[in-house]
């Protein structure tokens, strides 16, 4: 096909964009606060199997399920204070 015959795009013709989304920023003091009830249940779930965990050479679960749970405490901290920065920068 020659190129003479192929249309091309008027001044008029702009190529359709697509509606810029606005980025996720949900609140995340939820996500910090499942996230150490997970680990909890976690730990409790194994706590009636701890003798059967270190037979078989698994002990440490346990402790990595405390783990969680501590460093879960800092974390919510830490989104709390996300969580107030967002409300300011919304200015709710």
């Amino acid at each position: 096909m020659p190129t003479s015959e192929i249309p091309q795009p008027t001044d008029d013709a702009q190529p359709a964009q697509a509606p810029r989304l606005a980025a996720l920023d949900p609140p995340m003091v939820p996500f910090a606060i499942g996230g150490i009830v997970a680990w909890a249940v976690a730990g409790l779930a194994l706590l009636p199997f701890r003798h059967a965990l270190s037979a078989h050479g698994h002990g440490d679960w346990l402790a990595i399920c405390l783990a969680g749970f501590l460093w879960g405490f800092p974390g919510l901290a830490v989104m709390i204070k996300h969580d107030g920065n967002r409300r300011r920068r919304r200015g709710r």
